[in-house]
C-alpha cells in the first residue's frame, strides 16, 4: 500500500471521529444554554402573571363578607409572586412594599383603619407598583 493512500484514510477516519465529537459537544451545550434561555422566558412570564393577580386581589377594596377572605388573598397571591425568585423571597423593596400592603389591609380587616385610609392605600398601591415594575425589568 502507498503512504498517502494510508494517510488519506488515517485522516479521513480522525476528520469524521472528531466531527462526531464536535458534534455531540455543540448539541449538548446548545441545549444547556436553550433549556436555561426558555427557563428563563417562562420566569419572566410567571412574575408577570404574579404582579397582575396581586395588583388584582389589591384593587378589589372589599367590604363586609369578602374582607374577611381579601387578607388571605393578598398572603396567597404575594406568596407565589416571591416564590418566583431565587430566593424564594422577593427582592428587599417589594418584599417590604408587599408586607404594609397586608398590613395596611389587615388593619382593615380588623376595623382600625385610619380616616384618610383610601388616600393611604392609594399610596401603597402605587408604591407597589413601581417596586413590580422595578422588579421585572431586573
Amino acid at each position: 500500500m502507498d503512504n498517502a493512500i494510508i494517510a488519506g484514510a488515517v485522516g479521513g477516519i480522525l476528520g469524521t471521529v472528531l466531527t462526531i465529537i464536535w458534534n455531540y459537544i455543540n448539541i449538548f451545550v446548545s441545549n444547556k444554554v436553550t433549556r436555561q434561555r426558555e427557563f428563563d422566558k417562562w420566569l419572566l412570564s410567571e412574575r408577570h402573571k404574579a404582579s397582575v393577580e396581586i395588583l388584582k386581589v389589591v384593587a378589589l377594596d372589599p367590604n363586609g363578607e369578602e374582607l374577611d377572605k381579601w387578607t388571605n388573598q393578598l398572603r396567597d397571591a404575594s406568596v407565589r409572586l416571591q416564590l418566583l425568585y431565587p430566593s424564594g423571597c422577593a427582592p428587599e423593596p417589594l418584599k417590604s412594599t408587599l408586607e404594609e400592603i397586608f398590613q395596611f389591609a389587615k388593619k382593615k380587616k380588623q376595623g382600625i383603619q385610619s380616616d384618610n385610609w383610601k388616600s393611604d392605600f392609594k399610596d401603597f398601591t402605587t408604591k407597589l407598583r413601581c417596586e413590580l415594575a422595578k422588579s421585572l425589568s431586573n
